[in-house]
C-alpha cells in the first residue's frame, strides 16, 4: 500500500530572513521613550513653526478686509408710482387697454405690465442681474475715490462676491442679496460695496422707467397715427366736396343761377348733391375757394377742425405727453437691510487660526523629525556593531 508523500521543507534562499509578527508590532513604551529623549528637538520645532508664522503675518502677509451689505425685496406698494393710469389708454380703436413692453426690455423672459404694479420678485431679480453685471461693477469702482496714499490702479485689487440667499424656514423675510467686497483697505471695501448697491439700484430703476416711457411713447405714436388718419379723411372729404362743387358750378352757370333759387318753386331737396347747383354759382364759388385755400396747407393743420374725433385725440396725446415728462420719484426696487460698514478687523489672514495651525503642524513635524532621527541613529549603531 502506497503511503502519501509528505512535502519536505525547502531551504530558504540566500539573503532571506523571515519576518515575525513581533517585529511589526509598535512598542508604545519605546516610542514614548524615544520622544522623551528627543523632547528638546520636538519642542524647538513646535515653537519654531509659530514663530515663522508670526514673522509671515508681520512682514509678508497683507491684510484683506471685507465689507458686506444685504438687500431685501422692495416693500409692497413701493412700485405704485410707475403704474400708468388705465384711463390714459382707453382710446384704442379695438378697445385694447393692456399694453406691455417686450422689445425694449432685456431678453430675460420677464415682461412687465405697467398698468399694474410689477411683481416684486421680478424687480428684485433685475437688481440681482445688475449686481452680477460686470459693467455695473466697473461703474461702481470708477464712482468711488481711492483712499489717500493709493493709486487708481488699486481699485482692481479687490473682488466682489454676490450671493442670493434663501430665507430660513419659518422666516417672514423672502430672499435676500448679500454683497461683499474684499480689498487691502477697509474704507475702500466699504465704499465699493455701497457704490455697487447704489449703482445696481439706479440701473434697475432706470430700466423700469425706460420701459414705462416706451409704453407711453408707443401709445402716443398710435394716437398720432389715428389723428393723422382722421386728418387725411377730412382732406379726402374736402377733395370730394370740391369735385362736386365744380360740377354744381357748371350746372348753375349753364342755367344762369348766380344767386340761390327760391325753394318754394322747387321739387328737389336742396340738401342733396343733386340740388347743390340750386345754391347758386356765387355761393358755390365761395365755398370752392375756401376748400382750395384749405387744401393748400401742406401741414394739414387747416383740416384739424374738420377731422372726426380730432379734439379728443389731441387731448389724449397731450395728456400722455404730460405723463411722460413728469418725473417719477420715490421708486424702491430693493430695501437696504444691512448697509456696508468699514470693517474693524481683517477678514484674512486670521492670526489666531494661523498661529494655532502652525503650532499643530510644528508639533507633528517635530514628532516626525524625532522618530526619523531615532531610526537613523539605531541603524547606524547596528551597522557599527555588525
Amino acid at each position: 500500500m502506497n503511503e502519501p508523500k509528505v512535502p519536505q521543507p525547502t531551504a530558504a534562499p540566500p539573503g532571506y530572513y523571515p519576518v515575525t509578527f513581533a517585529e511589526d508590532e509598535i512598542d508604545l513604551f519605546e516610542l514614548a521613550l524615544t520622544l522623551w529623549r528627543q523632547r528638546l528637538l520636538v519642542l524647538a520645532i513646535t515653537l519654531a513653526a509659530p514663530l515663522l508664522a508670526a514673522g509671515y503675518l508681520l512682514l509678508i502677509a497683507e491684510p484683506v478686509y471685507e465689507s458686506e451689505a444685504r438687500l431685501l425685496p422692495p416693500a409692497a406698494g413701493s412700485l405704485e408710482k410707475i403704474v400708468i393710469p388705465r384711463d390714459s389708454l382707453n382710446s384704442s380703436p379695438a378697445g385694447e387697454t393692456r399694453l406691455t413692453v417686450t422689445a425694449e426690455e432685456p431678453d430675460d423672459g420677464l415682461t412687465i405690465d405697467y398698468l399694474s404694479a410689477p411683481p416684486i420678485d421680478d424687480i428684485f431679480q433685475r437688481v440681482a442681474e445688475q449686481l452680477f453685471a460686470q459693467e455695473t461693477r466697473r461703474a461702481a469702482l470708477l464712482a468711488i475715490s481711492p483712499p489717500e496714499g493709493t493709486g487708481p490702479g488699486q481699485h482692481a485689487a479687490g473682488s466682489f462676491t454676490v450671493a442670493m440667499e434663501k430665507p430660513d424656514r419659518g422666516s417672514e423675510l423672502g430672499e435676500s442679496l448679500s454683497v461683499r467686497f474684499r480689498a487691502p483697505d477697509p474704507q475702500l471695501a466699504a465704499a465699493a460695496v455701497a457704490a455697487l448697491v447704489a449703482e445696481a439700484q439706479t440701473r434697475a430703476t432706470q430700466e423700469l422707467l425706460a420701459g414705462r416711457s416706451a409704453v407711453l411713447e408707443r401709445r402716443i405714436e398710435m394716437l398720432q397715427g389715428m389723428l393723422a388718419a382722421s386728418v387725411e379723411t377730412a382732406r379726402l372729404a374736402a377733395s370730394h366736396r370740391a369735385t362736386r362743387l365744380r360740377a354744381a358750378i357748371e350746372t348753375a352757370s349753364s342755367l344762369g343761377l348766380e344767386d340761390p333759387a327760391p325753394l318754394a318753386s322747387l321739387s328737389l331737396q336742396p340738401g342733396t348733391d343733386d340740388a347743390l347747383y340750386l345754391r347758386g354759382a356765387r355761393l358755390l364759388r365761395a365755398e370752392l375757394n375756401a376748400l382750395e385755400a384749405r387744401s393748400g396747407d401742406s401741414k394739414g393743420d387747416a383740416f384739424l377742425p374738420f377731422a372726426p374725433d380730432a379734439a379728443t385725440l389731441e387731448a389724449q396725446i397731450a395728456h400722455l405727453q404730460t405723463i411722460v415728462t413728469q418725473p417719477v420719484d420715490g421708486i424702491e426696487v430693493a430695501r437696504l437691510d444691512q448697509p456696508a460698514t468699514v470693517p474693524a478687523a481683517a477678514a484674512s489672514p486670521r492670526p489666531r487660526m494661523v498661529l494655532a495651525l502652525a503650532a499643530v503642524l510644528g508639533l507633528f513635524a517635530g514628532i516626525g523629525t524625532a522618530l526619523v532621527r531615532s531610526a537613523i541613529g539605531k541603524r547606524l549603531e547596528q551597522e557599527r556593531q555588525g
